[in-house]
């Protein structure tokens, strides 16, 4: 009976600690599009590390970029003794910037500036 107590509690521990959420986001930035989601996996302790690519940000840069790691994800790394860490990557891309009208500059009477 205690064993069992045992295993349910590490269980509903296991459980409430069951996911991760990180999002980094500059103040001011207006974001342009639909939030994009990618399932990747880095392999051998992170050696092999995905790379994501947001074509469809034009050169502006994200506006937001979140990881996402659930509890099966940790499971597997538990699993694999990080060998295989699963995550899914969510971004945004910022909006297009409006260049700010030029002003002409000054003309000054007298012939000195």
């Amino acid at each position: 009976m205690q064993s069992w107590l045992r295993v349910s509690f590490l269980f509903a521990l296991g459980v409430m600690a069951a996911c991760a959420h990180v999002r980094v986001a500059p103040a001011g930035v207006a974001q342009a599009t639909l939030e994009r989601r990618q399932r990747v996996h880095a392999l051998a302790w992170g050696l092999m590390e995905p790379r994501i690519s947001a074509p469809d940000c034009r050169g502006n840069g994200l506006a937001s970029a979140a990881v996402h790691l659930t509890f099966l994800d940790a499971l597997g790394t538990v699993v694999t003794a990080g060998f295989w860490t699963p995550v899914s990557i969510e971004w945004s891309c910022a909006a297009d910037r409006v260049p700010q009208p030029q002003q002409a500059p000054h003309a000054h009477k007298g012939g000195r500036p």
